[in-house]
């Protein structure tokens, strides 16, 4: 999740995806263009969903509103440091 979160935080989200997704999506389409943001929406939702604290994450309602557009998807915050490592 480290991998997928720096990605994400650095703007770089393409790297995160699967390049069968990629090959799919068109750049000079308009449609895919609109798919690629609602990917990009549900890879930072996702993202949010996966923070350390529980506390911090979103409700599953506000993941739901945001995955459907209802609520902006807020900045990624910088990845904690791990308390411990295994």
């Amino acid at each position: 999740m480290d991998w997928c979160w720096s990605l994400v935080k650095a703007g770089n989200m393409e790297e995160a995806l699967d390049r069968s997704l990629l090959r799919e999506i068109d750049e000079g389409d308009e449609a895919s263009a609109n798919v690629k943001v609602v990917v990009e929406r549900f890879l930072a939702v996702g993202v949010l969903c996966t923070r350390a604290m529980v506390s911090v994450r979103p409700t599953i309602l506000d993941a739901i509103k945001m995955l459907e557009e209802d609520v902006k998807v807020p900045t990624i915050p910088e990845r904690p440091t791990p308390l411990m490592k295994n």
